[in-house]
């Protein structure tokens, strides 16, 4: 047994603390990472909305929409036949899908993480 005090039980102690501490910050990490796996899915039908009428707007306003933008709202298309339209027509449905949340259409998605 080192005496307490000693360079060799203050090295041991150092080394317990610092593996303490990345098991604590692995920790964290993995609940962050589970809570915004969580948020992502509850709030994926309000953001499909959200982008649609972002769509819609910039697409009125004679704007280019966005690549990133455009592949997300083919993604979300509410069926993959629908992936194939223009971006105006996805967007009209799946805002009407947010309208009408009991439809066929709307337990034919599936959420993909």
């Amino acid at each position: 047994m080192m005496p307490p005090g000693s360079r060799s039980w203050l090295r041991m102690r150092q080394a317990m603390e610092h593996s303490s501490s990345l098991r604590l910050e692995e920790t964290r990490f993995r609940h962050r990472e589970a809570t915004d796996r969580y948020r992502r899915l509850l709030g994926e039908r309000p953001a499909r909305a959200e982008l649609a009428r972002q769509v819609l707007n910039t697409l009125t306003r004679g704007q280019s929409v966005s690549t990133h933008d455009a592949l997300q709202l083919r993604n979300w298309a509410v069926s993959p036949e629908d992936a194939m339209l223009r971006l105006e027509e996805i967007a009209h449905r799946i805002l009407s899908q947010e309208e009408t949340p009991n439809s066929k259409a709307h337990g034919s998605c599936d959420l993909q993480i």
